[in-house]
């Protein structure tokens, strides 16, 4: 269940409707998908290799437009980034967010939810669907010298349960690099068995980093950018079992830390609680995987 919020758009008047928009969301196998971004003109006319595709799940619960929400993240990456930046925004809809963003079956009685584990079958629709469809409508798709899905640099961002379903995308599939990072924004990161999760597969990266350098001699530098944000006031809920998301996330930041195959990452914090600016952070969190990719490409 996802509780409602403040009708941003109607609230922030300096939004606007702009052209680098798809006109409508396609429906892939019974999601819509919907694509914004400076790169939709190239997608138009058969977007280049190169360009950084940002999936995104959202939700239209309580009137909210996909269209219109993404759009309104694209015009605030905009305002954050150069004009040269190009980016696909690739936003899909979610609906039942418990079932489809957990990563593995859970009850928490302290919450009164329960939580289906269906991230799996999530993350295989990008990789079949969505990111199938995407690379169908760009020239690489007609080059038979295209290395397939590494043409087209993979970021998982999300808000909340939506945050922590992105970490565990990136992280389930590193070994095979699909994705080049990642955005958890006010990441569910309290939901039970995650973060020991996290740290069984940092020791078992760390290994494998360790390994790679004696055998070669040299680091792999292409690991995933990952950013973390939180609002200030998320541990004030009255509710003890979510208001230790703040320390869940800093204990997830430290992990990081320590994670040789991570190449850079950040936790950033913003004011108010869970449920100011969701779409804005994740708007930011977009801003600094771009500009951090960028900086990478100049080194």
């Amino acid at each position: 269940m996802i509780p409602e919020q403040p009708d941003i758009f109607q609230e922030d008047h300096s939004f606007k409707a702009h052209s680098d928009a798809e006109k409508e969301p396609v429906l892939l196998s019974g999601r819509k998908l919907y694509l914004a971004g400076r790169g939709i003109s190239g997608l138009k006319q058969g977007l280049q290799g190169g360009c950084p595709i940002f999936f995104w799940p959202m939700s239209e619960q309580h009137g909210k437009d996909i269209a219109q929400a993404a759009q309104y993240v694209c015009a605030r990456v905009n305002e954050l980034t150069m004009d040269t930046d190009l980016y696909l925004l690739a936003a899909f809809t979610v609906d039942d967010w418990n079932l489809e963003l957990s990563p593995w079956n859970a009850e928490i009685p302290e919450i009164g939810q329960s939580f289906g584990g269906g991230a799996g079958l999530t993350l295989q629709w990008i990789l079949e669907d969505a990111f199938s469809y995407i690379r169908s409508r760009s020239l690489a798709a007609h080059d038979p010298e295209d290395p397939g899905p590494a043409a087209f640099p993979a970021y998982a961002v999300g808000y909340s349960l939506a945050g922590l379903f992105s970490l565990w995308a990136e992280l389930e599939t590193r070994e095979k690099k699909i994705f080049a990072g990642a955005a958890g924004c006010s990441a569910t990161m309290w939901f039970p068995g995650w973060l020991e999760h996290a740290r069984k597969k940092t020791e078992k990266e760390a290994d494998a980093v360790l390994t790679s350098e004696e055998g070669q001699g040299s680091a792999d530098m292409t690991g995933p950018d990952i950013y973390l944000s939180l609002g200030g006031k998320e541990h004030l809920t009255q509710n003890a079992f979510i208001a230790s998301i703040g320390e869940a996330v800093r204990s997830y930041d430290r992990l990081l830390d320590s994670d040789p195959a991570v190449l850079r990452h950040v936790l950033e914090m913003n004011k108010g609680g869970h449920f100011a600016d969701p779409e804005k952070r994740v708007a930011k969190g977009i801003a600094w995987l771009l500009k951090s990719r960028n900086t990478a490409e100049k080194d």
